[in-house]
């Protein structure tokens, strides 16, 4: 499957060599969300990345570098949707020169989902189950109508919040078209190791990701 894994929340000095070695086990989408980090940083940790994995790196922050990186994908926050005019002139400027660009973005609803028009790659639902890495996050989306409201969705749905190896099946059964992981990495003593638990599970549940 493809899993997409998001960034930690506050980074080390070592994480960008973890996610090269994420990319070499077969990584396929990273999310790159440092909110605090200025572009001088965000530059760093890209430029950290292996060059043929960039194009793998999905931006939450300072879309302009995917110009200078080449990279060909971003993601739209609750900030840049306020900004509604901006935003959507960055993304006309950049489909300009990105003709193959890719969008993402995330909500904590379905109505939100059902109620916003634009045209995503997928979007991420959270949170699916309790946070692993915030306290009293409480998940609300894994109920027995999940299945057919789900399929009712025009987006591809992707499951984000307490995702570990112990649920997969659940988020197999709910029917949604993937899972992206955080707090069970990152807060893992070998977060290598735990892509890899989570890798072999979903390659025999044979899930699959838009």
């Amino acid at each position: 499957m493809k899993i997409i894994v998001i960034s930690s929340a506050k980074g080390s000095v070592s994480e960008a060599n973890i996610v090269n070695e994420l990319f070499h086990e077969g990584m396929e989408l990273f999310h790159l969300r440092k909110h605090n980090y200025s572009t001088k940083l965000l530059k760093e940790y890209i430029e950290q990345i292996e060059e043929r994995y960039r194009d793998r790196i999905v931006l939450h922050t300072k879309h302009m570098l995917a110009l200078q990186y080449n990279l060909n994908r971003i993601h739209i926050t609750k900030k840049h949707k306020k900004r509604r005019f901006k935003t959507w002139l960055s993304i006309k400027y950049l489909r300009a020169k990105i003709p193959n660009l890719k969008i993402s973005t995330s909500f904590h609803s379905t109505d939100s989902i059902k109620l916003d028009s634009s045209v995503y790659e997928y979007v991420f639902l959270s949170p699916v189950f309790d946070s692993i890495s915030k306290t009293g996050y409480s998940g609300k989306f894994h109920g027995e109508n999940m299945p057919k409201l789900l399929e009712s969705l025009k987006q591809n749905v992707v499951a984000l919040g307490g995702i570990d190896t112990n649920k997969l099946d659940q988020v197999y059964n709910l029917k949604y078209a993937g899972i992206a992981i955080h707090g069970a990495l990152w807060q893992s003593d070998n977060p290598i190791q735990k892509f890899k638990e989570i890798q072999k599970a979903c390659e025999q549940k044979n899930m699959s990701l838009v």
